[in-house]
Order: C-alpha cells, then sequence, then structure tokens
C-alpha cells in the first residue's frame, strides 16, 4: 500500500483529499503547514507528497525546495495542486522539483494514476543509484 503525504491548510479539502485518497487504497497521513509537512516527509516516509501552493507558513513551492535539499526526502516525487491554472505557477513548480502539477477539480483516477506512475519511476530510479 502507498502512503501518501497530503498537505493543505484548508482543512476542508485536506479531508475531502484524505477521504477520497483512502477510498482508492492509500495510506494517507496528512499537514496542514509546510512546516508540519517537512517534518513529516522525514518521520512518516511517505512514497508521494501531495502539496498546495498556498499555505499559511511559506509557499508549497519553499516546501518542496527545502524537501528536495534534503537526501532523506529528495527522492520522494511531489505533486502541487491548486484551484488556479497558472503558466508561471506549473514553471515555478518544476522549476523547484515539482513532478506533477493537477487542478481542483482533481479526478480521483487521474490522480491515482499519477501518483502509481511517479512512485514506481522514483523506485526504478533509486535501484539505479
Amino acid at each position: 500500500m502507498l502512503k501518501i503525504l497530503t498537505v493543505d491548510d484548508n482543512d476542508s479539502q485536506r479531508h475531502m483529499m484524505t477521504t477520497l485518497l483512502l477510498r482508492v487504497g492509500f495510506e494517507v497521513t496528512a499537514a496542514a503547514t509546510g512546516n508540519e509537512a517537512i517534518t513529516r516527509s522525514i518521520t512518516d516516509a511517505p512514497d508521494a507528497i501531495l502539496l498546495d501552493i498556498n499555505l499559511p507558513d511559506m509557499s508549497g513551492y519553499e516546501v518542496c525546495k527545502r524537501i528536495k535539499a534534503d537526501v532523506r526526502t529528495d527522492s520522494i516525487p511531489i505533486v502541487f495542486f491548486t484551484g488556479e491554472m497558472d503558466g508561471a505557477a506549473k514553471n515555478h513548480a518544476d522549476m523547484v522539483g515539482g513532478a506533477a502539477f493537477l487542478t481542483y477539480p482533481i479526478k480521483m483516477s487521474q490522480l491515482k494514476t499519477v501518483i502509481e506512475s511517479l512512485v514506481a519511476n522514483a523506485r526504478v530510479s533509486r535501484a539505479r543509484q
């Protein structure tokens, strides 16, 4: 079972995402802030992280940079999600190490496929090292 960390400061969005991910068979942990996400990325060792761009203590971009800068967490695929599609936001997500960028409303079948594919690719990459 894949373990997913979902990060969103909006309680209802975080709860909805957690519920949907549980329904499709993932193990889920959640965080409401960037600092909590960074800590949980180390302690919970998720297979992938779903990361909102707008967080109260720092941007999702900063969270991603910090996770990617730590050798303990640098191989975790990070999927950014947001309510607004913005080409500049997607480019920024790519530049800081994001593996995918999705906008609400997120189709669970699409999200499940993206997560499983990214995790499989990350595992192959780690095995080659």
